[in-house]
């Protein structure tokens, strides 16, 4: 079938790469306040690209048929992404940006552009092994995060019991436990303790 050969040819997916970086340029071009001109422009191009990956999700759909393109879970992601951006488009063409109820919903749709730059581990096998790699060391690493959480608990509660409420300081700097302040990094409640060990044990601003 010639969709089949064309969405499973080499220069097909190559060509998908390259609109991904171009993709991904443009999107790192945004900025605030941004020109209206520069905004209209890599709106067409974002809107171009969109419906051009539409059309990739077509084609491997009826190439490889729904089932063969199902089984490939990079395809399940990529279908989900070009699914919300396309409906991104549409409400950004039926709502207009002056109206500000929708201009939250319209902008966290736009940010599911930038999950395309994913669509490039499909043709990197270093960046796929890289993943698998990452995954193996977060569950080999399960049972240390575990007793590092045991650490940080038990040393907040030990410094609830010395410090909490015991560190206070008046405007002139000294020692003034009624009426003075502590400092934002303390023991005065569990989540400042908390923090506060946390801040110690990572050696934030140690002097």
């Amino acid at each position: 079938m010639f969709v089949r050969i064309v969405c499973t040819n080499q220069l097909f997916s190559d060509l998908v790469m390259v609109l991904i970086i171009i993709n991904t340029v443009v999107l790192a071009l945004d900025s605030y306040p941004i020109d209206p001109i520069k905004d209209a422009l890599f709106g067409k191009i974002n809107t171009a690209l969109t419906w051009f990956f539409f059309s990739e999700m077509v084609m491997k759909l009826i190439g490889l048929g729904v089932t063969t393109y199902a089984r490939d879970r990079y395809n399940i992601f990529d279908s989900i992404v070009v699914v919300l951006t396309v409906a991104e488009n549409i409400v950004d063409l039926s709502v207009s940006d002056t109206n500000f109820s929708y201009k939250g919903a319209i902008l966290g749709f736009r940010s599911v552009r930038i999950l395309r730059i994913f669509k490039l581990a499909r043709n990197l096998r270093s960046f796929i092994i890289m993943i698998e790699k990452i995954s193996v060391s977060i569950k080999d690493i399960a049972n240390f995060s575990v007793l590092l959480f045991l650490f940080l608990f038990t040393f907040t509660l030990l410094g609830l019991e010395l410090f909490a409420n015991k560190v206070k300081f008046n405007a002139d700097g000294e020692v003034d436990l009624v009426n003075g302040t502590s400092f934002r990094p303390s023991f005065d409640d569990f989540f400042k303790a908390f923090i506060t060990i946390f801040m110690v044990l990572i050696g934030d601003n140690w002097p």
